[in-house]
């Protein structure tokens, strides 16, 4: 099993990213798993669903209560790819961010994780079916 595991600073915190098999892990104050056409994410306070462009797109926003913890893994990197996804962090005066782009495998387009929430885009055409199993946990089911 392939396994590839990242540290990114997000704004002063630790972002781990971590790919294990098929899956995508996204540790923080969120944690987030995606497989084939199912997310999971733990620690969400709250979930929108929105059409964009026309409808030829929908993010799904999934809010979390952002922790400060200090990154002191010397190890965080800017940008970086394995073959099943391409992460790269920017900074701007308006904040800091991560856009982590998965290959085709997978039903999303891209994420956007910032400081208190992730916005997962995804085709306009897909139908989003979200499950929640916990008071903080949710499943998203993508088809």
């Amino acid at each position: 099993m392939t396994q590839y595991r990242f540290i990114a600073s997000l704004d002063e915190t630790c972002l781990e990213i971590e790919q294990v098999g098929n899956s995508i892990i996204v540790k923080n104050s969120i944690l987030l798993e995606i497989k084939d056409k199912v997310l999971t994410a733990s620690r969400i306070t709250g979930i929108d669903v929105h059409d964009i462009r026309d409808g030829k797109k929908k993010v799904i926003y999934l809010y979390y209560k952002h922790v400060d913890k200090v990154c002191r893994e010397s190890s965080g990197v800017e940008e970086f790819s394995t073959p099943l996804i391409h992460v790269k962090h920017t900074k701007t005066p308006l904040g800091n961010y991560t856009t982590i782009i998965p290959s085709g495998i997978f039903p999303v387009d891209y994420l956007v994780l910032s400081s208190g929430q992730v916005a997962i885009v995804i085709p306009g055409r897909r139908e989003v079916y979200i499950e929640r199993d916990k008071l903080d946990t949710v499943v998203i089911y993508i088809s």
